[in-house]
């Protein structure tokens, strides 16, 4: 029995060690960086042997409440993944000559084997920073470059220097999926007042996504170790040398680099946040939770419309319609209409998903052939792209046009007409003399009847300038009964067009509101905006939801008035 006990004390020591052991080695794996150009995100994870063992099928991404579709787990590949190298160079006098020299030596064994997909850029730091070499791979020349430098400044700008690389590596044009690596030589010192602080260095390099390593020179051991805090911070290493050789300690970090784990993930819309956010990945194999913060400023431009994929009548007054993506404002009811012998707007609308509603109609919907109309629906994107029209009819099986209303019409039919025709008679003859009354009577001009009121509309408004950039906006009018005026004022900032007396251009128009809609002038540019009216402003006869930015010969429809803009830009 003591025996027995004494055997299971043993292996149970020995598993306990074990997974203390394993638990120990998951520790150490961290996402050293994280990419974001949306909808595409891209992780680079550092760590011990285990990560081989990682499964994609049991990783998980997510930015905030977004969760992303992890698309693969590979290794990191030189001659696949780009990235951009950023050598950091103490020439400071507190630098040793022996380990500077060697600096040199390492930076230029590693441009000499830099593939296709990597680029550089050599930074110096002492009394300032300095960009010394960017993308050279003639190793004489980079020689010559370093041999024209020389460790003797009296001030260390690192953290200016580490700010500097990481402004830099925001400038590419090209975000996408780009790794961006600061490796630095250095003694960890920053001496230097009125320069950039560690903080402003970190937000920068959190801003961009940026992982810094080191090699230190070993002799000032409070430096090094807060130098080394920062640099950990960032996702990255710090390798100290303590004689005159850097070779294996930049080696060391070659290694870690090259020795990584990419998880390519996917979101569904490539919208933006502008500002920092945290990655989460989460490996269920391992019970792990690692977090990230970096910048989402980046993403890659959508230029495919969405599309309705599907469009299916459920029952008699349903409607099923399917999109090729997630899209906004489909919930609205006014953004559909089925078009046939009668145009049928539904009551409401049923979100079934990202990609489906379901429309319905509180008649049932009459047999035949209709045509979908969908408008202000775009998909989920910087761009919002319009859904594209859908092309195909729609067979619907509903009632009959004749069913339950013609029996009525016989009975009634009649009767009903000639209460409808007298009500009608009653009607016209109060808007006619309410019209008549309101425009002070008719005229006969050129054979031709009109209000009174419209007779002494003015036909041309003179231009004021004021001295300041604008436009002359020229407004051809032409109202309902065929007369053509024009109006013509200087935009250089904003002008109302409506009803009322105290508008900029004031258009006698009874349908249009008193202040009916503005232009404003930006940089070359007239935008219009409606302002909130009842009967809408239109422009090339779609209504106007927000600010909209005209072309010359653009037509506004407002009140009654279908005016053509023009312009010239004067100063």
């Amino acid at each position: 029995m003591r025996k027995g006990l004494l055997g299971l004390m043993i292996l149970a020591g020995a598993f306990s060690v074990k997974m203390q052991t394993v638990h120990a080695q998951l520790r150490e794996i961290q996402i050293e960086q994280a990419q974001i150009c949306m909808p595409d995100i891209s992780l680079f994870l550092t760590g011990d042997a285990s990560l081989q063992e990682l499964d994609s099928q049991k990783v998980k991404v997510n930015m905030g409440e977004q969760e992303f579709a992890v698309s693969s787990v590979r290794d990191f590949d030189r001659n696949q993944d780009r990235t951009d190298y950023y050598f950091l160079l103490d020439v400071s006098g507190s630098m040793q000559y022996e380990y500077y020299q060697a600096a040199c030596e390492a930076i230029t064994n590693r441009i000499e084997t830099l593939t296709d997909c990597e680029t550089y850029k050599v930074l110096t730091f002492g009394d300032s920073v300095n960009v010394v070499l960017e993308d050279e791979y003639d190793g004489d020349k980079i020689r010559e470059a370093f041999n024209v430098v020389s460790a003797g400044d009296d001030n260390t700008q690192l953290f200016e220097a580490l700010k500097k690389s990481a402004i830099l590596a925001q400038q590419r044009s090209d975000q996408s999926s780009v790794r961006k690596v600061a490796v630095v030589f250095t003694d960890g010192m920053d001496d230097v007042t009125g320069k950039a602080t560690v903080t402003e260095a970190t937000e920068e390099i959190t801003r961009g996504g940026m992982t810094v390593y080191a090699v230190a020179d070993g002799e000032d051991t409070d430096a090094i170790n807060r130098f080394g805090e920062f640099v950990r911070d960032t996702g990255g290493q710090l390798e100290i040398c303590y004689g005159a050789s850097s070779q294996e300690e930049a080696q060391d970090i070659w290694d870690t680099i090259e020795n990584t784990k990419v998880i390519l993930a996917q979101g569904d819309s490539n919208r933006i946040t502008d500002q920092i956010e945290t990655v989460t990945v989460q490996i269920e194999q391992w019970g792990m939770k690692k977090e990230k913060q970096t910048g989402c400023y980046d993403y890659i431009p959508d230029r495919e419309a969405p599309c309705v994929l599907e469009c299916r009548q459920i029952n008699e007054n349903e409607i099923e319609v399917a999109f090729s993506e997630d899209v906004v404002e489909k919930e609205t009811a006014s953004n559909y209409c089925l078009s046939g012998e009668e145009k049928c707007i539904p009551d409401s609308v049923m979100v079934l998903d990202d990609r489906s509603v379901q429309l319905y109609f509180e008649e049932p919907l009459y047999s035949g052939e209709y045509s979908l109309e969908i408008v202000n629906i775009t998909d989920d994107s910087m761009e919002e792209n319009s859904v594209m029209p859908y092309e195909e009819s729609i067979t619907v099986e509903g009632v009959k046009p004749e069913a339950g209303w013609m029996q009525f019409l016989r009975s009634w039919g009649i009767p009903l007409l000639c209460v409808l025709f007298v009500l009608a008679v009653i009607i016209t003859a109060i808007f006619l003399y309410r019209y008549i009354r309101k425009n002070r009577g008719l005229l006969v001009i050129d054979g031709k009847m009109m209000p009174a009121s419209r007779v002494d509309i003015q036909q041309h408004i003179a231009v004021e300038d004021d001295g300041r950039p604008g436009a002359l906006v020229v407004l051809e009018m032409k109202t309902g009964n065929g007369r053509k005026k024009t109006a013509a004022k200087k935009l250089s900032d904003s002008m109302i067009i409506g009803r009322s007396g105290v508008c900029d251009i004031c258009i006698d128009d009874e349908r249009m509101s008193k202040q009916h809609f503005a232009l404003e002038y930006q940089r070359g540019q007239i935008y219009i905006t409606d302002l909130e009216t009842t009967n809408g402003t239109s422009v090339n006869g779609v209504r106007l939801h927000g600010r909209y930015r005209l072309e010359k010969g653009d037509r506004i429809q407002a009140g009654s008035m279908d005016m053509t803009v023009q312009w010239e830009n004067v100063r």
